[in-house]
């Protein structure tokens, strides 16, 4: 019986792990390119009656995530409160001072994830949210469709040192935090 000895082509091997590398670079460098149409949305109540809603842009950072080992996922994300916009300048210009976010002394909300856990049909967010120079840890459950990520929280304004003094102006300590970072 002879012995059959298989040569294998080392350009052959170049090319495939080329291929290889390519395709891995780019699924890895395609889920870090966060879109500039990202915003998060904020809602919090006055005088316990109306709503007050505005955009914030100018989100930035990297996510890698990793839908079936999300164990290796991570979210590094930033936006600019800066950018506020709720429809209306003066309270635009309001929010941005030294009364609300001190956008001067802040000039970043941000978001850096510790741990990313599947559950059902969704996922888990834990990590840490920077607001007004307090960093507090948060869980955010969020979606992952069509590279869209989409979550919501709740958070306290007085927890992170926002406006506890109001004067006249009545709002709720609560306000809640929609996220929807859509990548390129």
């Amino acid at each position: 019986m002879s012995e059959i000895t298989l040569k294998s082509n080392p350009m052959t091997k170049t090319r495939s792990g080329i291929i290889i590398l390519i395709i891995f670079v780019s699924s890895v460098h395609a889920q870090t390119r966060i879109s500039q149409e990202s915003y998060v949305l904020f809602k919090i109540k006055t005088w316990k009656i109306f709503t007050k809603k505005g955009l914030i842009g100018g989100m930035r950072g990297s996510i890698q995530f990793y839908p079936d080992d999300p164990d290796n996922s991570r979210f590094d994300v930033c936006i600019d409160p800066g950018t506020v916009d709720t429809g209306n300048k003066k309270e635009d210009k309001h929010i941005k001072s030294a009364d609300f976010l001190d956008i001067d002394r802040y000039p970043s909300i941000c978001i850096t994830s510790e741990n990313i856990i599947k559950k059902d049909d969704q996922y888990e967010f834990i990590g840490n949210l920077t607001l007004h120079g307090v960093t507090r840890e948060v869980v955010m459950p969020f979606t992952s469709k069509d590279q869209t990520f989409k979550g919501t929280i709740e958070i306290n304004r007085l927890d992170y040192g926002i406006a506890s003094k109001m004067g006249l102006f009545k709002a709720d300590d609560k306000i809640v935090i929609e996220i929807n970072c859509m990548m390129e």
